[in-house]
């Protein structure tokens, strides 16, 4: 253990105030604006410490109090930008304002020659950029790039081959921060190995693919990438040059500890050197990022300025996806993955779990004395680290130790139990993995500790989890969703202790990750469907109109989509939520969002109004309202609170939600080829999509044309720009973000940017191509690296007529070469072949056939047929004419159910069994063998 009185003393001092406030107030209960303060104060500590380890990982020279230290105003601003940049909101403050309070002690006390900054007051959301220093800026900015384009007229200077590479380096860097927005220095850093790796290219578009690394420096598993960067015209050009006349290679640059990156380097250079040549005066002290940022303020929303200097804003889509997006082909799988077998031995130490028998007993009872023990444990590392006496406190060190050994005994003994559930299982199993993190029982694993007793939220679903992969990721979050709409007051730690609890699941069962839209820490689960996609699983379920599932599923499809609503607020929607829908007297129906008898909401915001005639095309709208209004006609009675779904002559949800969203994902993933689509992102497809259409000041302005319609068939609602705005009664038209937070049901307009927008790389390449120029014979020369005669018969081959032309033009006509690309995913033209029916459960559904199923299947593995199981699930499936997915989940659940120990005498009546099985909801498997493989 460090020990905390070696460093500076300011370092130290706040941390442990603070300490003793929270001891303080541990030793007895505290309720009200009592326990927000102790909440409070517990998260502050561990801001606080975060920067303490930082400086004295990064900087020991201000942890320890060197005196003399000389720092300069950048270096403490990339001081207070490296220890603040990985939070928000209060955090900021709370860092800021502990750093500052230390540069200043170190000023007084031991002769600190540096800036002191101000103390943040207070964090807004997003803040206005307009400043005094602006104006100043954005001159500097124009005479620079002024400067740059003369550059370009004349002839470049004969260098050796090292000066050119690092001249040509810089210029390219010059041109990605200038022209292509990248203004944060943590994505401007991965610019050089993404040019390494070479550039991506479809249709109009070029870009960079950057590293998908966390704030923490552990990769961020959800997406591919998190930051595309779209280049401009000017900068696709230059990065041509490049290639072709340095191929993959990239200057090497010494670096100087405490000084700017090599890049960053490389980029003043260059612009130190258009200064000095042009002989320019600067309004201010050049900072290249700066200056930069003020040219964007003045083209683009101020929401994406900060999407360009912030690193975790907004995560582009994957490869994959994208590339669907930009060709609308289909995703051509890569070889089949590794078997259950080979996946379970990958996950090295994921604890071996024990079917329980069934039912299950009360869980409630296995949960207390989890949470008995782990809670002494941590009542004893608080005490231990109270201790002032050396001799004691090694003394409580050793007895944390030994209960934190009593406890893992414990957790043992309760999950190997009779009756003990897989649900509690994996709690204990989770308990222990978390212990393990931290042999001390530092105060943030101490509230984390405190935080478990939120997972008894989850017992009631127990019965529902008999292995971990028994639900899907999508059912998961329906699970989580259910229990915070359910939760008292601020669900912040709730939902921060579900994500920490599913990243276990993920580590070591390889469940899914799924975002819980705030606080989660891991990154953000970016794909959508795109609108392409999205019409042919529309024209599919239109195509079986006589399927009263199909007709489910594609009032869901549409909802997801278009309005873009949550698992459960689909399923939970009654006849009274479409208010105005067929009622001629009503202009503008509308769907509203509100607690049902069937599902609560996930918090206020979400309570909301949703514009139907805006959100959806004219067809859809016509079919929507045939859709409620004939399931209206059936009931028997007028009661707007029954339920959508619920079957109209009997009352009950004949059609379970499952059945109805496991088909719906089954097709998403057939038109998709994305095997890990589900229906959540259509939320994501929602946001993303209808961000670009409020920002539309004409048609096709941001959404290309062939994703608004394709073959004269409307695949996006024909209304864009602030008319969207006007039209659903918002008063000002200048707020997109803040309109597309409200239908989301966000109560931040920053959950809706960081966790579900994922193409403001294009947005904000779209809003730069205001500036794209056009340049004349000699810059054109210099662009294209070529002489006047090859330019001139380049001119003609391209058809160039104008002598002056646009970027936009020249990047068209001279495309990255072929040694300058990047692999990018295989995308077929070919679309993929659909299933004859997805998944059909005709209207009266046989609560038989699963019964029928298992009887069939086992007859013909005996020994008077024999037929191999895969042969004998197909030929069950022809006979019963049922879909072959659809038997192979029906058998595999009677087999484990049939091997499982029911724990009564005698034999349970059918009504029991068939209870039992309906229960269960095993995820579907992508290989028979597989499934035969863990069946047995």
């Amino acid at each position: 253990m460090r020990d905390d009185k070696a460093v500076f003393e300011p370092l130290n001092k706040p941390i442990d105030a603070l300490k003793k406030r929270l001891s303080a107030a541990n030793q007895g209960p505290s309720v009200g604006s009592e326990y927000r303060a102790n909440n409070r104060n517990a998260e502050k500590l561990g801001h606080l410490e975060a920067v303490r380890e930082y400086l004295r990982e990064h900087h020991p020279e201000l942890a320890s109090g060197q005196r003399g230290l000389t720092m300069t105003a950048e270096e403490v601003a990339l001081l207070i930008d490296n220890t603040c940049q990985t939070v928000e909101g209060r955090a900021v403050k709370d860092r800021q304002y502990y750093l500052v309070k230390l540069l200043e002690e170190g000023v007084k006390t031991r002769n600190w020659q540096l800036p002191v900054p101000m103390p943040v007051q207070s964090v807004q959301m997003f803040s206005s950029f307009t400043t005094p220093d602006m104006g100043a800026r954005l001159a500097d900015y124009d005479r620079i790039n002024d400067a740059f384009l003369a550059s370009l007229e004349i002839a470049a200077p004969e260098l050796p081959a090292e000066e050119a590479m690092e001249r040509d380096a810089g210029e390219l860097l010059y041109s990605l921060v200038f022209h292509s927005g990248v203004t944060a220095r943590r994505w401007f850093n991965r610019l050089s190995e993404a040019i390494r790796q070479g550039a991506g290219s479809a249709g109009d578009y070029t870009w960079l693919e950057l590293e998908s690394t966390s704030l923490g420096g552990r990769p961020r598993p959800s997406t591919d990438t998190c930051r595309r960067v779209i280049l401009a015209p000017i900068t696709e050009l230059l990065l041509r040059r490049w290639y072709l006349r340095w191929g993959s290679n990239w200057p090497e640059v010494n670096e100087v500890k405490g000084k700017a990156s090599p890049d960053e380097e490389l980029l003043t250079r260059f612009v130190g050197g258009l200064i000095e040549a042009n002989r320019i005066t600067l309004n201010r002290p050049l900072h290249v990022f700066a200056v930069a940022e003020a040219n964007l303020v003045m083209v683009a929303p101020g929401f994406l300025v900060h999407y360009a200097r912030t690193p975790d804003l907004g995560a582009s889509l994957p490869l994959s996806n994208w590339m669907r997006l930009l060709t609308g082909g289909t995703v051509v799988q890569p070889a089949p993955q590794a078997s259950q077998d080979e996946r379970e031995n990958e996950m090295v130490g994921s604890p071996a779990l024990i079917v329980p028998e069934f039912p299950l007993i009360d869980q409630k009872p296995f949960f207390k004395r989890l949470m008995k023990r782990v809670r002494f444990l941590a009542s004893e590392a608080l005490t231990a680290q109270g201790a002032r006496d050396p001799i004691g406190t090694d003394r409580q060190r050793r007895d944390v130790l030994a209960t934190k050994a009593e406890v893992f005994k414990t957790l043992d003994k309760i999950a190997e139990e009779k009756g003990c559930s897989i649900l509690v299982q994996l709690m204990c199993h989770y308990v222990r993995a978390l212990l393990k993190t931290d042999e001390s029982v530092s105060p943030a694993l101490q509230q984390k500790i405190r935080n478990l007793q939120h997972l008894e939220l989850l017992l009631p679903y127990a019965t529902d989890i008999p292995n971990p992969e028994s639900l899907d990721s999508d059912e998961w979050q329906s699970i989580y969703e259910t229990v915070v709409s359910g939760f008292p007051g601020n669900g912040g730690a709730l939902r921060q202790t579900l994500s920490e609890w599913h990243e276990f699941l993920h580590r070591y069962y390889g469940m899914p990750r799924i975002p819980m839209e705030e606080g989660s820490g891991y990154g953000v689960d970016a794909a959508i469907l795109t609108p392409l996609e999205y019409h042919r699983a529309k024209s599919f379920l239109l195509a079986r109109a006589d399927d009263e599932l199909a007709g489910i599923q594609l009032a869901l499809l549409i909802m997801g989509f278009r309005c873009g609503l949550r698992r459960t607020e689909c399923w939970a929607r009654q006849y009274g939520d479409f208010h105005g829908l067929g009622d001629p007297t009503v202009n503008d129906p509308e769907l509203l969002v509100r607690p049902t008898k069937i599902a609560g909401v996930k918090s206020d915001a979400a309570i909301r109004r949703l514009p139907l005639r805006l959100l959806l095309t004219g067809d859809e709208l016509e079919w929507l309202t045939g859709f409620v209004n004939g399931r209206k006609l059936r009931r028997a009675n007028d009661e707007a609170r029954d339920a959508l779904f619920e079957d109209p002559v009997s009352g009950t949800f004949r059609i379970q939600e499952k059945w109805a969203f496991d088909g719906l994902t089954a097709l998403l993933r057939s038109v998709s080829g994305d095997e890990n689509i589900r229906f959540h992102h259509l939320r994501h497809s929602f946001a993303t999509l209808t961000l670009l259409r409020l920002l539309e000041r004409k048609p096709f302005d941001l959404l290309p044309e062939t994703w608004v319609r394709s073959n004269d068939v409307e695949l996006m609602p024909a209304v864009h720009g602030s008319g969207n705005t006007v039209n659903a009664g918002v008063a000002n038209a200048w707020r997109p973000l803040s309109q597309l937070a409200q239908w989301m049901g966000h109560s931040s307009e920053r959950v809706t940017l960081k966790s579900y927008t994922h193409l403001l790389d294009l947005a904000l390449r779209q809003y730069l191509l205001s500036d794209d120029r056009s340049y004349t014979i000699a810059q054109q020369q210099a662009l294209l690296d070529k002489t006047s005669g090859a330019l001139e018969r380049f001119r003609h081959r391209a058809q160039l007529k104008d002598r002056v032309t646009p970027g936009i033009i020249l990047a068209a006509v001279a495309r990255i070469p072929a040694k300058g690309l990047m692999a990018l995913p295989k995308i077929s033209d070919k679309k993929k072949e659909l299933p004859p029916v997805v998944n059909r459960v005709s209207e009266d559904v046989n609560p038989l056939l699963p019964y029928r199923v298992s009887c069939q299947v086992f007859i013909r593995t005996q020994a008077q047929l024999h037929e191999p199981l895969p042969v004998a699930l197909e030929k069950t499936a022809a006979q019963l004419d049922l879909d072959l997915p659809i038997v192979q989940q029906w058998y595999e659940r009677s087999a484990l159910l049939m091997n499982s120990s029911t724990g009564m005498t005698g034999t349970p009546s059918p009504t029991r069994k068939l209870g039992i099985r309906l229960s269960f909801s095993l995820r579907p498997k992508s290989e028979l063998g597989a499934c035969a493989a863990e069946v047995f």
